[in-house]
């Protein structure tokens, strides 16, 4: 078992899946990826309220949404619609 608080050691998304434990999780990365053509940065956040990894999905420098992975659920925050610049 993984130990998301334990700065020294990036885990993997696969090693994340499985520590959450939810088949949704996996199904909602892919869905995010595939949706806003965006890439998935796991980074370690030692911010008081939820200190430890995430996964930010980001695109063009921006996050558009971060996942806090707990054993049996995840939930996500800070998901923005990516918006195309207009021709006119």
């Amino acid at each position: 078992m993984i130990d998301l608080k334990d700065k020294k050691n990036c885990p993997t998304i696969e090693m994340i899946s499985e520590y959450v434990g939810n088949p949704v999780f996996m199904q909602f990365c892919l869905e995010i990826k595939n949706t806003y053509k965006c890439i998935e940065k796991i980074e370690y956040s030692s911010c008081s309220w939820e200190k430890g990894w995430n996964i930010k999905f980001k695109k063009a420098g921006k996050t558009l949404c971060t996942v806090y992975p707990h054993e049996f659920f995840f939930y996500d925050y800070d998901c923005y619609r990516y918006k195309r610049k207009s021709a006119c």
